[in-house]
C-alpha cells in the first residue's frame, strides 16, 4: 500500500497520516453504519449539540436582521429554503462525524456549502486540541459565512480558518485537504465534479463526506450526492477506497427530541421543524456518506462520472414502515402536526 507523497506547497505543513488508521476507521464506519435506522449517541453529546444549536439560532437570527432578510417567524423560515435557524444536519450525522474526525484527525479540512455552521461548528469542536490544523469553508453566500464565522467566534473554536465566498469550482482541486464535506450544489454534475476534485488530491487514510446521500434501503437516493455514492462510485473507485452510508433514515434520537420540544421554544417549533425532516428523509434528503481514500494513487476521471449522471432523478420510495423505530417515532409525530 502506498501513500501519495506529491508536494502541497500551497496549504500549511502537512503531517501525512499513518495509513494504519484505514483499518480503524473502516471499523469505525462498520460500527457507525451497521443500523440504518437508529445510531446511539450519548446525552452528553446531545447536551452539547443543542448548546450548538442555540448559538447558531441566535447567530443565523441576527445575521439574517442585520442583511434585512426580515423574519416573520418560524413557518416561514422553514418554508422559504429550509430550516434558516437550525440548520438542516441531525445529531446522528454530526456524532458520526465527530467519531471520525477525533479519530482521524486532519491537518487540513475543507467544506462546501456552509448554510447555518452546524457542521462547521462539529469540525471545529472535534479538533480543537488537534493543533496547527487549517480550515477551508466554501460558500457563494456571504450570509451563510458571516453567520458560520459569528458562531465559531461565539463558541469560542475558531481556529486556523479561511472562507470562499465563491462557487466551489473556484476551489475544487486546487488545495488537497486530508478531509473534505461535500454539501454545497446538489446537482449530479456539481457534486460529481466537487467529488473529483477532493478525492484526486486526497491522500491515502483521508476521508470524503458526503452529506444528502438518502436512504438506499427504500429507495430515497434521487439526490445527486446519493446517485453518486449508491450507483456510480462503488463501480468507480473498486478497490481504491471503502464506501459507508449512515442511512438518510438514521434519526431515532433527532425524532424523539423533537418529539419531546425540550431543545425548541415550545410544541408549535418542534412540530414545524419535525414536519421538515420527515419530508426531507421521504425526499432523499439527509444521510451522511463516508469515503475512505486506501489507495493514495487511486484517481477517478470526472468525465467518467458525468457519463453516469441520472437521465432522471429515481422517486422517492415508501415511507417508512410500520415496524421501523423511524417509523413509530414520526407517527407519534403526526399525531400532532395539523
Amino acid at each position: 500500500m502506498r501513500v501519495d507523497r506529491r508536494k502541497r506547497s500551497d496549504i500549511v505543513a502537512h503531517v501525512p497520516f499513518n495509513v494504519s488508521n484505514i483499518a480503524a476507521l473502516q471499523k469505525l464506519l462498520e460500527g457507525l453504519t451497521a443500523n440504518a435506522y437508529a445510531l446511539k449517541v450519548p446525552a452528553e453529546f446531545v447536551e452539547k449539540f443543542f448548546a450548538g444549536r442555540h448559538i447558531i439560532r441566535a447567530a443565523a437570527a441576527a445575521q439574517l436582521q442585520a442583511s434585512r432578510r426580515l423574519l416573520q417567524g418560524i413557518e416561514y423560515a422553514l418554508r422559504e429554503g429550509g430550516n434558516h435557524l437550525w440548520g438542516q444536519s441531525t445529531i446522528e450525522e454530526n456524532y458520526a462525524l465527530t467519531r471520525v474526525l477525533e479519530l482521524l484527525r486532519p491537518q487540513t479540512v475543507a467544506e462546501v456549502g456552509l448554510f447555518r455552521g452546524q457542521t462547521a461548528l462539529t469540525i471545529h469542536t472535534a479538533l480543537r486540541q488537534n493543533g496547527g490544523w487549517s480550515y477551508m469553508g466554501v460558500d457563494p453566500d456571504a450570509l451563510a459565512i458571516a453567520t458560520t464565522r459569528e458562531v465559531l467566534r461565539v463558541a469560542g473554536v475558531a481556529a486556523n480558518d479561511q472562507f470562499l465566498p465563491e462557487t466551489s469550482d473556484k476551489w475544487r482541486g486546487k488545495a488537497p485537504a486530508d478531509f473534505a464535506l461535500i454539501d454545497g450544489d446538489h446537482a449530479y454534475g456539481s457534486v460529481a465534479a466537487d467529488f473529483a476534485g477532493a478525492y484526486n488530491l486526497l491522500p491515502a487514510g483521508g476521508v470524503i463526506a458526503l452529506h444528502d446521500v438518502g436512504s438506499p434501503v427504500y429507495g430515497c437516493t434521487q439526490q445527486g450526492p446519493g446517485h453518486l455514492l449508491h450507483r456510480v462510485l462503488p463501480g468507480v473507485l473498486k478497490d481504491g477506497a471503502a464506501l459507508f452510508c449512515l442511512d438518510a433514515m438514521c434519526r431515532e434520537t433527532t425524532m424523539q427530541k423533537l418529539a419531546e420540544g425540550a431543545y425548541t421554544n415550545g410544541t408549535a417549533e418542534a412540530e414545524a421543524i419535525a414536519r421538515v425532516t420527515m419530508a426531507d428523509t421521504v425526499s432523499g434528503w439527509g444521510g451522511l456518506g463516508f469515503v475512505v481514500k486506501i489507495e493514495g494513487e487511486s484517481r477517478v476521471d470526472l468525465a467518467e462520472l458525468q457519463k453516469q449522471a441520472p437521465a432522471e432523478l429515481a422517486p422517492a420510495g415508501p415511507p417508512p414502515k410500520r415496524g421501523t423505530i423511524l417509523g413509530r417515532v414520526a407517527r407519534k409525530i403526526a399525531r400532532h402536526i395539523p
